[in-house]
């Protein structure tokens, strides 16, 4: 028996999580998930490495790893190059990168300052970052360069950062991408460029599925206050993330 303890933000997201990494059912007791698998305990060791939400992991009641504390504090986003208010936390980015089940390819088209492509790389999964904002891509570039030397990325071939609109992928892209992950603008503190943020989701979303494989996921993020029309695209799952009394963001997980 395998008993994972995770994180408490979202129990139910990082269940799932467990999930597609361990690629079995769970059972939820508590603030833990239990696995009826084998696996040896190197392998277990390896996906709770991988994992965002995963604080210890225990074999037949005993303990053989525990993640360090402050792990992700020299990628929080101010600890940066470049900071953005609404830039992602890599803990968060994470969680989003593994709901994907991505192996070969993260498209994140709305890419800010880097978040979800630098965790994505860090997973040894190449990303691409898009971005409409001339001055956003030049900050993510910024901070994946400065990354880049301490995970050995090499930009092109880890990495890299386009300028251009994510509600027209289909003009993008010539073949289907393993996966989109991203998060898109709330209008807050960051740039709608020109439209609403209900016609910007739609938009995106219609485009998402275009380019999107077969049997592989959208996974994006909206504000709680966003209502936006989900019954033409098949929704897997959905999760509260709560940020703080004004604001909890709803992770959906969607496969084209």
């Amino acid at each position: 028996m395998i008993k994972l303890r995770i994180s408490a933000e979202s129990i139910l997201a990082f269940k799932r999580e467990a999930e597609i990494l361990f690629n079995c059912k769970s059972v939820l007791d508590g603030k833990h998930i239990l696995i009826e698998k084998k696996l040896k305990p190197q392998k277990i060791i390896d996906l709770c490495i991988r994992s965002a939400g995963i604080k210890k992991a225990y074999l037949d009641d005993y303990c053989i790893w525990e993640r360090k504390s402050r792990e992700y504090n020299n990628r929080l986003p101010q600890s940066k190059p470049e900071f953005h208010p609404t830039a992602l936390k890599p803990k968060l980015a994470r969680l989003l990168i593994n709901l994907s089940n991505a192996k070969s390819q993260v498209v994140d088209p709305f890419c800010g300052t880097g978040s979800i492509v630098l965790e994505s790389t860090i997973l040894k999964i190449p990303a691409i970052g898009i971005d409409i904002d001339w001055k956003s891509s030049q900050k993510a570039k910024k901070n994946l360069r400065f990354y880049s030397r301490e995970y050995k990325l090499k930009e092109g071939k880890d990495w890299q950062i386009l300028i251009a609109d994510a509600t027209n992928l289909s003009s993008i892209f010539s073949k289907k991408v393993d996966a989109i992950v991203t998060d898109p603008p709330y209008g807050r503190a960051s740039t709608l460029a020109g439209k609403t943020i209900k016609k910007l989701y739609t938009s995106f979303l219609a485009e998402a599925e275009k380019v999107v494989k077969k049997n592989h996921s959208i996974i994006f993020i909206r504000p709680d206050f966003l209502k936006i029309n989900l019954s033409n695209y098949n929704v897997v799952s959905e999760f509260n993330w709560y940020v703080h009394k004004s604001l909890t963001r709803i992770i959906t997980e969607i496969i084209v």
